[in-house]
């Protein structure tokens, strides 16, 4: 385990606790939760259809919180699956502000493949193309952070497939 610093001080109490005191960290209520649910994410909600996914939004029963979930559009073989999960961990391992945080990816009871991300809603930068009442700062702003997110994908040597205005939120 690494030196905690300042800021985490709140919770190093976790790293400190000793196993007569898991007893009772078992018995809290929030723990108990947690522990008795049997499903996660509830109330779906289809946000967009893509060429390999459909992503909807639901919400997170663990985390309290809703998020997006990505699953196959259509019907998936072995070599698909692959694809569908390897650019959720290429996506999870980008640390950016301007790329989509991964939270999580797996199968479903039906072995179908998914994977959850933090949910962005609002304009795309091809809505904001479209609008009238757009500015040009607001526009090049969006475009920029944009580009700033594209520009640190190919430092990670990752190049996005299907780059366009639609895709960028």
């Amino acid at each position: 385990i690494t030196e905690l610093n300042d800021d985490d001080d709140k919770l190093a109490w976790f790293y400190d606790m000793q196993e007569s005191d898991l007893d009772s960290f078992e018995a809290s209520p929030l723990f108990q939760q947690i522990s008795n649910l049997q499903e996660r994410y509830f109330d779906m909600e289809e946000l967009g259809v893509g060429g390999m996914k459909k992503v909807f939004k639901a919400y997170d029963e663990k985390s309290e919180r809703f998020v997006a979930i990505a699953r196959p559009s259509r019907k998936v073989d072995h070599e698909y699956v692959e694809r569908f999960l390897c650019e959720a961990r290429l996506t999870a391992s980008l640390n950016h502000p301007n790329i989509i945080k991964v939270h999580d990816l797996g199968l479903d009871e039906k072995s179908a493949p998914y994977f959850v991300m933090e949910i962005k809603e609002g304009l795309t930068l091809g809505d904001l193309v479209k609008s009238e009442s757009v500015t040009i700062d607001e526009l090049l702003t969006a475009l920029l952070k944009g580009c700033d997110a594209i520009s640190y994908a190919h430092s990670k040597e990752v190049i996005h497939l299907d780059l366009k205005s639609d895709n960028i939120q």
